[in-house]
C-alpha cells in the first residue's frame, strides 16, 4: 500500500510485539465457504492499483468523515503520492 501511495514503507510502518496468547497467528479457515462454491475473483495484490485509484477519484466521498488531523490529501504529481 506504500509503494501505491508513494510513501517509503519503512519510514511509515510500526510493527508491534505480539500480544501473549493473542496474536501468535491469525489463520482463516476459507474451506465452508469455498465448499459451497465460493472463490476468491481477484488477488489483491492485483487490484491494489485500482482500489488507489478508486479512492483518489471519489475521496469526496468519505473525507468528510475523517477526523481533520487524519486527512491525508492526495498531491496532483504524476507519481500521485501524498501529501500532508
Amino acid at each position: 500500500m506504500c509503494n501505491e501511495i508513494g510513501l517509503d514503507p519503512d519510514k511509515h510502518i510500526a510493527f508491534e510485539a505480539d500480544r501473549p496468547f493473542n496474536d501468535r497467528r491469525y489463520a482463516v479457515d476459507w474451506s465452508r465457504i469455498r465448499d459451497m462454491g465460493w472463490a476468491p475473483k481477484h488477488h489483491l495484490a492485483d487490484s491494489l492499483p485500482a482500489m488507489v485509484a478508486w479512492y483518489r477519484e471519489n475521496y469526496h466521498l468519505f473525507k468528510r468523515h475523517l477526523d481533520e488531523d487524519d486527512v491525508m490529501e492526495f498531491s496532483s504529481s504524476p507519481s500521485g503520492a501524498v501529501t500532508r
